[in-house]
């Protein structure tokens, strides 16, 4: 993969089709999940400035981006006009999915239901065994998963609460 380090302007810079995170410009009228993540960001751009590197590819004369949505929300928001990138130049579309998965699956750590809805992006567990190194039953049962049926309501039962977090 070759990947260089550049600065971007921020116009250019777009959402992928395939993004998790809830888009920050649309202005809810309630507090979202994402929502202290995205106040977080912002009090962090203010203070110090982005201190990491989003990650694009270019697509013609535009970026998408492959992680870092909610940094670009942010950054739109405080006016910035630029944001370093890694430009990931060799990227097809399965290629730069598979790169934002796995970059939400190592923030998700051991979080199950943030983990199988990632999964169920992908659904196809021989792709997904090639980026973790988990037993392929585990991964299997994760893709498995049907939010609806009551496996699912026992898995997230606590108390005869359960809470399922709305990312979108």
């Amino acid at each position: 993969m070759i990947s260089y380090f550049e600065t971007a302007e921020l116009e250019s810079i777009v959402a992928a089709p395939w993004r998790f995170t809830e888009d920050h410009s649309l202005d809810h009228d309630f507090e979202r999940p994402y929502t202290s993540a995205l106040r977080n960001i912002l009090t962090s751009l203010e203070e110090d400035g982005q201190l990491s590197p989003i990650q694009v590819r270019p697509l013609g004369e535009l970026y998408q981006i492959v992680d870092g949505h909610v940094v670009v929300d942010a950054a739109r928001q405080l006016g910035f006009r630029t944001l370093n990138c890694v430009v990931h130049h060799d990227l097809d579309d399965d290629g730069a999915r598979l790169l934002y998965i796995h970059f939400n699956l190592n923030r998700a750590a051991q979080y199950h239901v943030k983990i199988h809805r990632i999964f169920g992006q992908i659904k196809d567990v021989p792709t997904l065994l090639k980026h973790v190194s988990w037993d392929p039953q585990r991964v299997q049962d994760y893709v498995d998963l049907d939010e609806s049926g009551e496996n699912w309501k026992r898995f997230m039962e606590n108390d005869g609460e359960w809470e399922v977090p709305d990312w979108q």
